[in-house]
Parts: C-alpha cells; structure tokens; sequence
C-alpha cells in the first residue's frame, strides 16, 4: 500500500490494512419445535505488510468474540435435547414395539438387574 497518511506523530511506523467481514444466519426448517439457526462468519484480511505475530494472536480472537457471544446467547442445547427426548419417548409409548427372541431376554434381563439393584441400600446415586 502505497497512500500516504498521517495518524499523527508520536506513533512510530504503522501500516494500513483493511478487513471485511460477511455474517449470515440461515433458519434450518423443519428443526422440531425449538427454532434452530446456521450461523457463518467469513473474514478477509489485508495487513498490508507484515504485522507482528503478537499483534495477531491479540486482534484475532478479538475479532471471533462476536461469534462466542452470540453463541452463548443464542445456545440452546438442553432445549433442543429435551425436545428431542420428548419426541421419542412418545414414539416409544404410543407405537407398539416388535421384538426379536433375543431383544426380549435382553429386556428381561435388564428388567430383573434394575429390580436386584432397587433393594440395594448402600448403593450410591451418580449425578451426572
């Protein structure tokens, strides 16, 4: 970059650069009761010249904040799993379920384990 500007004295040597940025967010349809969006940043630098490392390992993540802050206002994780949740167990109890031979004694099974460890007294809760 050839301009000549003046940033005043005092500053020592600088140079001009220029940055673009282009933001989207796209509604993804048919996402469940719980509205969902994709969200795309795309940056373009020029520095014009060479910048110090420092200097980029500072403004560059400065630069991604945006994209952290809307993603922490925006997540929705726990509500979009939980409907998801919802959603199957309904399908579960509504709709009749086929089983194989192997399926059921593995559902027995599973069945009499919990029944053994319901009577366990010192057995301890996880919270997950």
């Amino acid at each position: 970059v050839d301009d000549k500007v003046d940033y005043g004295g005092g500053m020592g040597k600088l140079t001009m650069g220029r940055t673009m940025a282009l933001f989207t967010a796209t509604n993804i349809k048919d996402a469940g009761v719980v509205p969902q969006c994709n969200i795309e940043l795309l940056q373009h630098l020029d520095a014009g010249g060479h910048i110090p490392s420092k200097l980029v390992d500072r403004k560059i993540p400065q630069s991604l904040g945006a994209v952290v802050s809307l993603l922490k206002s925006f997540k929705q994780d726990n509500e979009v799993d939980m409907t998801e949740l919802k959603r199957k167990a309904k399908i579960i109890k509504e709709k009749p379920q086929e089983y194989d031979d192997e399926e059921i004694k593995e559902i027995r099974k599973g069945k009499e384990f919990y029944e053994r460890c319901k009577g366990i007294k010192e057995i301890k809760k996880v919270v997950s």
